[in-house]
């Protein structure tokens, strides 16, 4: 049986919302450097404060660095559904250097 790979990016601060839920989904774990964390099960619903459940789409409100990591939807025998890879997105700086004096815009008055 084949499954979904999803790689997502996401600023922090950012909304982040997982695709629909198979039906046959019986829950998503997070996998960690020491195992996995069940986040969400059918039967109980949303196991963490980072995510929300609307309608079947896991969403995390307030994307933190520690939310990235790679998820995991699996079917009631264990079975990977779909597999979402979760990184943060580098900030992306803009520097600007000092304008000459002929620059009318610049810093510089006469």
């Amino acid at each position: 049986m084949s499954y979904i790979i999803i790689h997502l990016t996401a600023r922090v601060g950012e909304e982040v919302m997982f695709d629909d839920l198979p039906r046959d989904a019986e829950s998503v774990e997070c996998l960690t450097n020491t195992g996995s964390i069940d986040v969400w099960r059918r039967e109980q619903g949303v196991l963490t404060d980072r995510l929300t459940d609307n309608d079947g789409h896991l969403i995390i409100k307030n994307f933190r660095s520690s939310d990235a990591g790679t998820y995991r939807v699996l079917d009631s025998t264990g079975g990977v559904l779909v597999t979402v890879t979760l990184t943060e997105s580098p900030i992306q700086l803009t520097v600007q250097g000092p304008r000459s004096p002929n620059d009318s815009n610049g810093y510089f008055s006469n």
